[in-house]
């Protein structure tokens, strides 16, 4: 009796164990407003940032240095609703994970600001540093 109350616990705690890490990666592991970070890639890999936004408020997260970060390209966006708005709550934002691929060797910085995109109905594009405030900065290392 003891050895199947043993197993049963423990099955409902690695599913409650996988839930969580799935629910923790997929929902709250991703950048904030005004954080940073360094990224060390080969020529080749990709790496992602994810960040909170939300697109309700007319203002969208835009890589405003594009222009200067040759060695990295952008071959991917997605926006994914965040946990709160999963389960219906209005304004509730999303996460945008942004997939970068490094190409050439050197040192880049990916500046992202939070721009009035949706509201002033222009594409990122047409942000830059002179017109937008950084939020996020992301160093990156590209080595051979």
């Amino acid at each position: 009796m003891k050895s199947n109350f043993f197993k049963i616990s423990s099955a409902v705690l690695i599913s409650i164990t996988i839930i969580v890490t799935f629910l923790y990666t997929r929902f709250y592991e991703y950048y904030n407003y005004n954080e940073s970070d360094t990224f060390q890639v080969t020529v080749g890999d990709t790496f992602q940032i994810k960040l909170r936004e939300n697109s309700s408020t007319g203002y969208i997260n835009c890589w405003i240095n594009q222009n200067q970060a040759t060695g990295v390209t952008l071959v991917n966006e997605a926006t994914h609703n965040s946990l709160s708005g999963l389960f219906g709550a209005s304004g509730a934002g999303e996460i945008k994970t942004l997939t970068f691929k490094a190409s050439q060797k050197g040192n880049y910085t990916i500046k992202i600001a939070k721009c009035p995109a949706l509201r002033e109905k222009k594409p990122c594009s047409e942000y830059s540093e002179a017109t937008s405030s950084v939020e996020n900065e992301f160093f990156v290392t590209v080595i051979n």
